[in-house]
């Protein structure tokens, strides 16, 4: 990441839990509950994030907007639910298919087990959790300053999973 812009808000000063243990009580709300951030790359894409607690929509919604459509992609939470692509000149969207493994939690831990063993480097280094971490600081700084601001340091991407990569191999 090579800089960020923020905007943050807090919808209400007071609101209740509306599931779960916890439903129903009302609580002081002492942080942001809407989180504007445009996000620069340093390989050139920007992107714009928004997370709020704040929305009436209860499903989580992530769309990927690039110069030829957009792609909507399931929900990250449960890896399932369609992948669907929108070009520019269709006037609705298209349901692309699957492929590959979607039981993608427990492959980066299936991945970093390997990379000890082997003496590799995991995809989802330290250094690139190091990274997260202070981008979302930068995000959080930003917002209090009202300007860009940069984090701390620039991370290598790491490469990804080859599309036929199969978990119950031995080796990578």
């Amino acid at each position: 990441m090579e800089r960020v812009a923020a905007s943050v808000r807090r919808a209400r000063d007071i609101r209740s839990a509306g599931s779960g243990p916890t439903a129903g009580p009302a609580f002081p709300v002492a942080v942001p509950t809407h989180v504007s951030a445009l996000l620069d790359f340093a390989s050139g894409p920007t992107a714009t994030s928004v997370f709020s607690w704040d929305s009436a929509h209860p499903h989580i919604h992530f769309e990927i907007v690039g110069t030829e459509g957009t792609l909507s992609v399931p929900d990250p939470n449960t890896f399932g639910g369609p992948l669907r692509v929108r070009r520019n000149e269709a006037s609705d969207w298209a349901e692309l298919p699957v492929t590959g493994r979607t039981d993608g939690r427990g492959l980066g831990v299936v991945d970093m087990a390997r990379a000890l063993r082997s003496g590799a480097l995991p995809r989802a280094s330290g250094a690139l959790a190091l990274h997260v971490l202070r981008t979302m600081a930068a995000v959080t700084d930003s917002a209090s300053r009202g300007e860009f601001t940069r984090p701390a340091e620039q991370v290598v991407r790491p490469a990804a999973l080859p599309a036929d990569w199969d978990p119950t191999r031995p080796t990578l």
